[in-house]
């Protein structure tokens, strides 16, 4: 057996470590699945669950990233595109409010899909501007803006696509995990025979 574990290769390991990894996964009930730290290919969860302020928060920001977009559009824009991109992102700031609105209260099944659903559209912003920059600096660069500024700009919508990616992809089921039984502390055998020797003293 030894000598078989020097001659298994890295690769090997690793794939027997997550063959064992699922098979313990398949063996979990529904709950325990959820909850685990791990999901059904063996890689650890870096986040389960968000809480309702965490998702207020995601939304909020995508709503003032919405104001600024719009005021971006305004300028850079004339006509009729002008008109579309400000109609879709005054569409995209309602949608944004009002997932702010309703992460405060309790959500049903439904409403939880169609807020995903807005994170995937501010998504699909974001990777529109992100194709919109490349092109500029690229295809289509600019003799009066820095290309460092297109540069920044897929930055942000990175940031922006990697934030509502992680939000779509975790739980929205606040659930606490369940307490800690406590202890009781043990006694050292020696010192309560010690004890006893005392109070016969």
């Amino acid at each position: 057996d030894a000598e078989h574990i020097f001659q298994e290769s890295v690769q090997e390991r690793v794939d027997r470590w997550k063959t064992a990894q699922m098979e313990k996964y398949a063996n979990l009930t529904p709950e325990e699945q959820e909850t685990g730290v791990r999901d059904e290919q063996g890689r650890t969860k870096l986040v389960n669950y968000v809480s309702k302020g965490s998702r207020a928060l995601i939304f909020f920001m995508l709503m003032w990233r919405d104001v600024y977009l719009f005021d971006v559009a305004d300028q850079a824009f004339k006509g009729g595109g002008r008109i579309v991109v400000r109609t879709l992102l005054t569409i995209m700031f309602v949608g944004n409010m009002a997932g702010v609105l309703a992460c405060l209260s309790a959500l049903g099944h439904s409403t939880k899909n169609r807020l995903k659903t807005i994170l995937n559209f501010d998504k699909l912003v974001e990777v529109a501007l992100v194709g919109w920059y490349l092109l500029r600096l690229t295809v289509l660069p600019s003799k009066y803006v820095p290309r460092e500024v297109f540069v920044a700009g897929m930055l942000h919508s990175s940031f922006f696509i990697a934030e509502a990616q992680a939000f779509t992809r975790v739980n929205w089921d606040e659930k606490l995990a369940p307490p800690i039984p406590q202890r009781k502390p043990q006694q050292n055998p020696a010192y309560d025979d010690f004890s006893d020797r005392h109070e016969t003293w």
